[in-house]
């Protein structure tokens, strides 16, 4: 009977481990797609016409995607904007660290 609570107990924590785990891929794949759309947005009025098109429709695609999860599923905002936050700094740094790097070796 102990070794059925046990093991029972060890699943339970198995699955609440999981479960947190999810929660945390969710965050990171909701951060991405966040700051997936800031990258966009800083493009908006670059594009041709015909791209722009193209343009729009990823815009409205990540708007409903991020909608639909934000009403499905429960997650802490604040890990979701810490992510983020982190994550659309990284780009930044990495984008202007990227062209410094080519600048200096063009010269």
């Amino acid at each position: 009977m102990k070794e059925v609570s046990i093991q029972k107990m060890n699943e339970e924590r198995d699955l609440e481990a999981e479960v947190v785990q999810n929660n945390r891929d969710l965050i990171v794949l909701l951060a991405t797609f966040k700051s997936f759309h800031e990258q966009l947005y800083n493009l908006k009025g670059v594009h041709s016409f015909s791209v722009k098109m193209w343009f729009n429709r990823l815009m409205d695609v990540a708007r409903k995607y991020e909608k639909e999860v934000n009403a499905k599923v429960n997650y802490a905002e604040e890990d979701l904007n810490k992510v983020y936050d982190n994550l659309t700094d990284l780009i930044y740094f990495l984008r202007e660290g990227c062209f410094k790097e080519k600048e200096n070796s063009d010269d």
